[in-house]
């Protein structure tokens, strides 16, 4: 439907909802959910087809007044953590499409220049990783334990060390989209470099196995997590690089909201990847298809939450 047709269609409607929200507190509360529930519906679809015009904006308003009154009758603030967890974080992510499709494509393809360079470049890898590390490893391989590097004793902490190590790349990689796209895109490339590079590394050392059903234990969650948190990073930074028809600020107040509600949606997922890495990846004895279910499952949750339940909820009518 075109975007006049739309408006024509549904322009009463709205001055009466309009009008009505200046009384709103006489209304029943069935006819204010069915109102609220009607205004998302019109949002969500101008969101989608008409994300940058007027009438997105003042379908923004009518719905926001409505929904306040809605969620400020609530007795505990326990519904709105809910809310945000069940639905906000979900539809961030719905509505951040086009820079976490970016983010995947722009890892990709620096994951197969590492592949291909750390191929050309057998070197390549001490750049990257840095010269200890490759030695280190070098070693563990020679004994015959490639994986030993995740075999340290206290679980416990190396658990922390790495839960706030990552956490703190998530944040800043956020943060990182201040500077706009340069600053978003080159995390992604290197983290995506590094990924490309190790894992061809290892295979060259005949850990083809470890590359692929060890260290992607945790990698099918913590590589995810770089990808979504660059999709984060440049949707802060495109909000106010690319204001479209909202003012600076307006546009800069949308996507730094979108893009701190999918970081929220990632640190959980940073966290139980940390759990994997110390508790799990380290237990290389454990049967083939074990390890596999493990990696099949981290990348089918990810989907799941940042793919297919924002789609069902977004044709359930809900919105951000």
């Amino acid at each position: 439907m075109r975007e006049a047709e739309f408006v024509r269609l549904n322009t009463k409607k709205w001055e009466r909802y309009e009008a009505s929200g200046q009384s709103i507190a006489s209304f029943n509360p069935d006819h204010i959910a069915e109102i609220y529930l009607d205004v998302s519906t019109d949002l969500a679809f101008a969101q989608t087809h008409f994300a940058e015009s007027p009438v997105t904006d003042y379908l923004e308003r009518i719905a926001r007044r409505f929904h306040q009154h809605v969620y400020s009758q609530r007795p505990n603030r326990w519904g709105e953590v809910v809310r945000t967890l069940r639905y906000d974080i979900p539809m961030a992510f719905y509505y951040s499409r086009r820079e976490l499709l970016i983010s995947l494509v722009v890892f990709l393809i620096a994951t197969l220049v590492g592949v291909l360079t750390q191929q050309m470049e057998p070197d390549f890898a001490r750049q990257i990783l840095g010269n200890s590390y490759v030695e280190m490893t070098l070693e563990n391989i020679a004994r015959g334990d490639p994986m030993a590097v995740y075999k340290d004793k206290d679980a416990l902490g190396m658990f922390w060390g790495i839960f706030f190590n990552n956490a703190l790349i998530d944040v800043r990689t956020f943060l990182f989209g201040l500077m706009a796209l340069p600053g978003a895109l080159l995390i992604i490339l290197y983290n995506g470099v590094m990924f490309g590079c190790f894992e061809t590394f290892l295979m060259q050392h005949g850990a083809v196995t470890e590359a692929l059903f060890v260290v992607n234990l945790h990698g099918s969650l913590e590589i995810p997590t770089i990808i979504l948190t660059g999709g984060a990073s440049l949707a802060l930074g495109t909000g106010w690089l690319f204001p479209g028809r909202r003012s600076r600020i307006e546009a800069f107040r949308h996507s730094a909201r979108r893009g701190l509600l999918m970081l929220m949606g990632v640190l959980p997922l940073t966290f139980v990847a940390a759990l994997i890495e110390s508790y799990i990846t380290r237990h290389t004895e454990a049967p083939l298809f074990l390890r596999v279910s493990f990696v099949i499952g981290g990348f089918l949750l990810v989907s799941w939450l940042t793919i297919f339940l924002p789609q069902r909820l977004h044709r359930h009518g809900h919105t951000l």
